[in-house]
């Protein structure tokens, strides 16, 4: 192994909606010394998918459709595993970096929601990189998503509608999903909610063996313990856990979080802030997959108005069989024979 492929071997990719636990996951696998996790880089969607779009177009020779004159263009000096050298030292740099935050880590599990979005850049740049996947009820990510447009702190990304959210939510899991199709045994998909139940000590221990490490039964149950949701919202920053170096992290912006961050965790929450209005436009876009994830049976969840009254039902049900009565009455008249017209006298 070369020492390029040495320093990505150990590399997890911890992808997600945004809202969906994903901080929360890598507090406590960061917590592990063999484990080195360093605040969101989005290396991958911001930095590295950009150029390798640059190239892709280039090497089409679409660049210009209008083009007559001979082709120009980077992949005309370089071959393309030249580029991916060139555009992969930043990658290695990073994670060099990442490193020297944490000396003896033997796993770097980098956490951007936004890396949901691009696997297959991934995959092309590091095609051993592992994908761990958590997944929450999407009503939950759209309720939190909304609430942190509201509150300010998340105005200048998070939507203002439920549909837009349930939107999110979608385009983000059904694209973390397609890393299966590039890595196989790779991928680990866990939920949030199960993190939440009785085999939760279990499930994180499977999540740490994933990622290369072991941890025993009461290990688990401790780092549960000590990354209790509410703990986390008292404190109001990150766990220490999460590694921050560079240029700028040293401020205390680059710890602490804004208000409304660790909102209330849990789930069902949405039950008690969501209108019938709400429900409706997240099931008209999301409806579908929360079901096949098994959130939901079918629509039923969506309800439906207050029903009338006694009195009013009572109406109703007289109207509709009186209308049956003249139905039929007319279909009897429609199968009784017509008498036969005579015919004018000439």
């Amino acid at each position: 192994m070369s020492r390029r492929e040495d320093s990505r071997a150990g590399l997890v990719m911890l992808i997600g909606s945004p809202r969906s636990g994903t901080t929360w996951l890598q507090s406590m696998l960061g917590s592990h010394p063999a484990i080195a996790t360093p605040q969101e880089t989005d290396l991958f969607r911001v930095f590295l998918e950009p150029l390798a779009a640059a190239w892709d177009k280039q090497n089409s020779g679409t660049i210009d459709a209008e083009q007559t004159r001979r082709r120009k263009g980077l992949p005309l000096t370089i071959t393309e595993h030249e580029f991916l050298e060139a555009a992969g030292t930043l990658l290695d740099t990073t994670l060099a970096a990442i490193q020297k935050l944490k000396p003896g880590a033997s796993t770097i599990i980098e956490k951007s929601p936004a890396h949901s979005m691009c696997t297959e850049t991934i995959v092309r740049f590091v095609p051993d990189a592992r994908f761990l996947h958590i997944i929450r009820d999407g009503r939950d990510v759209a309720d939190s998503l909304v609430a942190a447009n509201s509150d300010g702190w998340g105005s200048k990304w998070a939507p203002n509608s439920v549909a837009r959210a349930g939107r999110i939510w979608e385009q983000h899991l059904l694209s973390a999903r397609r890393a299966q199709q590039h890595s196989r045994d790779r991928y680990f998909e866990l939920r949030y909610e199960d993190l939440l139940g009785p085999d939760a000590a279990d499930l994180l221990i499977a999540t740490f063996a994933f990622c290369g490490v072991a941890i025993d039964h009461s290990e688990s149950c401790a780092l549960l313990d000590a990354n209790e949701f509410s703990r986390m919202r008292t404190s109001g920053q990150v766990s220490n856990s999460i590694l921050t170096g560079g240029e700028s992290g040293d401020g205390e912006l680059a710890r602490a979080e804004p208000p409304g961050f660790f909102r209330r965790g849990g789930s069902g929450g949405w039950r008690t802030s969501w209108s019938m209005s709400d429900r409706r436009a997240f099931c008209s876009v999301a409806g579908a997959l929360l079901a096949e994830l098994g959130y939901e049976r079918d629509d039923s969840w969506v309800g439906s108005r207050a029903k009338p009254s006694l009195s009013v039902r009572a109406a109703n049900r007289a109207a509709n069989s009186a209308a049956a009565v003249l139905r039929r009455f007319a279909n009897t008249i429609e199968e009784l024979p017509r008498p036969r017209q005579k015919r004018p006298k000439s």
